[in-house]
């Protein structure tokens, strides 16, 4: 080691010594030769990287230092270019030699070399001419600062930043793996590398990430092709179980398995070294964060482990929610396509109810309209009718049922059937039809059930109506006499699985030019948002009245569009209207065909 500084021995400072020492006599050669003992113990402790190169930059001087930190023995390196050394930035040496032999120090460059084990050495550099005398260089000084150990932790703590800002943003868990990956890999060897968490659900181990060159398929992997696995004797399983970080070598592997910690016959093709650290949240592990080397046992150290820790809990804790998430997305989807499968049906049940009007009915007008709520909304229990009862005898009813879906939709289905049969076959009152079903109901349905209903029988020859209210809204009636609307008054318990007094059974009469509008709850609840007023039963007669003028279909219809326009477009429950007018005189305007559905 001493060869190379003994060589720089017989230099022009000894002849000032030895001139110093005629002079001086032997006191001063004492203070030279302390001077130089000083200079050689700097030169061993100094704990930079100290090279003298030659004018041709090749290597003349390597101290303890330099040694340390590159590897490589003095007599290694005699006569080496410095440049064999170099990472990467030959242009930047080239430039700080030039400077060197024009006489110009340089000082703070960051370099990169390579160490004799291949490992990057980060450096900060100055370089020196080194001058026997004025105008006359003889060597270069070059001093490094090993830096490494300070770029990668400052890598490791931008790397730890980006993640956590990949946390924030990700998506689903395979693009949040994406990231960390992409980050990882500028800090330590993640060309390896794999994400797994448990699915207790499913008692699963899932793999959402997942990078290995003995797998090329893995490459290739996306959020739509996951990795799966029941939980066995892994070393994945074995990091999980214990819930301490490992870093393991084949030798250690091996240990383990002799140990029956591991299954050996699960942990395929045996990396050089592997590490893996557990994901922890809330105390408990739920998954693990690895990455391994096939090729070098010295690809990760302490540091590596310290720096997954570091982050681990981050990525525990985003999993977690998005694992969470990820579960949600898929119940709702689900319930989403069983209800759109209920709402077809229902749709297609509730079409049923609706009364077809295909035919006539002399001395009248009739009409409907009915607006189903949002899309998204469920099928609602709205049912309307107009049925024959007899020759003379017509029999009008509308209803809503408690609920929604394909059950509201069944039990109207019921309830009009059962109002048509009883009216029809055993020519019954209004009220003694509602009092029959309610019994019905008290025996068979739910005791939460609720269903209102207002049912009428009209006499088309004389106009005389007969009617019965369950709990429904108030039927406004036109009166052409004095041009004004008024609210019959029905009232009546609800039909319900609970006893309630008996229904009452009412009268009135449709004059000529009379008309009659029955209507459900979607009407006057018709709202612009929730917790907004409604428009309100009192803003019907109004309403009734700006309409009159028109045709029974178009006033049906103007009466739901108002709602429409109240609600902004959204309804948030369906309105259904049902009309009939009374021709205003016998042969007036004779009868009018009656609309489609």
């Amino acid at each position: 080691m001493e060869e190379l500084f003994r060589a720089h021995e017989e230099t022009p400072l000894d002849s000032v010594v030895a001139e110093q020492t005629a002079r001086e006599g032997p006191g001063g050669a004492d203070t030279l030769n302390r001077l130089a003992g000083r200079l050689e113990a700097v030169y061993h402790a100094l704990p930079l990287a100290m090279v003298v190169l030659s004018l041709e930059g090749c290597i003349e001087l390597w101290n303890p230092a330099a040694e340390r930190i590159f590897g490589w023995q003095p007599e290694e390196v005699a006569d080496w270019p410095l440049s064999v050394l170099l990472a990467g930035d030959f242009e930047g040496l080239r430039r700080l030699l030039a400077a060197a032999l024009a006489g110009e120090a340089t000082t703070g460059v960051a370099l990169s070399w390579w160490s004799r084990g291949g490992a990057r050495v980060d450096t900060i550099v100055s370089v020196a001419p080194l001058q026997e005398a004025p105008g006359h260089i003889s060597g270069i000084l070059v001093l490094m600062a090993d830096v490494t150990a300070q770029q990668r932790l400052e890598a490791r703590r931008v790397a730890a930043y980006r993640i956590a800002v990949a946390l924030s943003r990700a998506g689903s868990i395979h693009d949040l793996c994406y990231h960390i990956h992409a980050e990882l890999s500028t800090v330590l060897d993640a060309g390896n590398i794999y994400l797994a968490y448990y699915d207790p659900d499913q008692d699963l181990l899932i793999f959402p990430y997942f990078r290995d060159e003995h797998y090329p398929f893995s490459h290739v992997q996306s959020q739509h092709t996951v990795i799966a696995k029941k939980p066995g004797r892994g070393v994945t399983e074995y990091v999980m179980r214990t819930g301490r970080s490992q870093l393991l070598d084949g030798p250690a592997v091996r240990a383990l398995a002799a140990r029956g910690e591991i299954d050996l016959s699960e942990c395929g093709p045996l990396p050089r070294v592997w590490l893996g650290v557990p994901l922890k949240t809330g105390g408990r592990v739920i998954g693990l964060i690895a990455v391994q080397s096939y090729t070098r046992g010295d690809a990760y150290t302490p540091d590596d482990l310290e720096c997954l820790e570091l982050i681990s809990g981050q990525i525990a804790a985003v999993i977690e929610r998005k694992r969470v998430e990820d579960a949600l997305r898929q119940e709702c989807r689900k319930a989403e396509e069983a209800y759109h499968r209920e709402h077809r049906i229902a749709t297609r049940f509730q079409s049923v109810l609706l009364p077809p009007f295909h035919a006539q009915i002399a001395g009248y007008e009739v009409a409907h309209a009915y607006h189903p709520a949002l899309v998204e909304a469920d099928v609602g229990g709205d049912f309307f009718n107009v049925f024959r009862i007899d020759e003379h005898r017509l029999g009008l009813v509308i209803g809503d049922v408690g609920g929604k879906g394909l059950e509201a939709a069944v039990v109207a289905a019921r309830v009009q059937q059962s109002i048509v049969a009883l009216a029809v076959n055993e020519r019954r009152s209004p009220a003694t039809v509602l009092d029959a079903i309610r019994r019905v109901i008290s025996a068979v349905e739910e005791a939460d059930l609720f269903v209102s209903v207002f049912f009428a029988i009209l006499e088309r020859a004389t106009g005389r109506l007969c009617f019965a209210c369950a709990g429904h809204e108030l039927p406004l009636l036109w009166r052409a006499s004095v041009r004004r609307a008024f609210f019959l008054p029905a009232d009546g318990p609800a039909l319900c699985g609970i006893l309630a007094p008996p229904h009452v059974t009412q009268e009135t009469t449709l004059e000529p030019g009379d008309l009659l509008l029955l209507y459900t709850d979607g009407l006057p609840d018709a709202r612009p948002a929730r917790g907004t007023p409604p428009l309100g039963v009192n803003a019907l007669p109004a309403l009734l009245a700006a309409f009159q003028e028109q045709s029974v279909a178009a006033l049906t219809e103007a009466m739901c569009q108002e709602a429409i326009r109240f609600s902004a477009g959204q309804l948030r429950d369906d309105v259904a209207v049902l009309a009939i007018r009374r021709h205003p005189a016998e042969g007036g305007d004779g009868p009018r065909a009656l609309p489609p559905r």
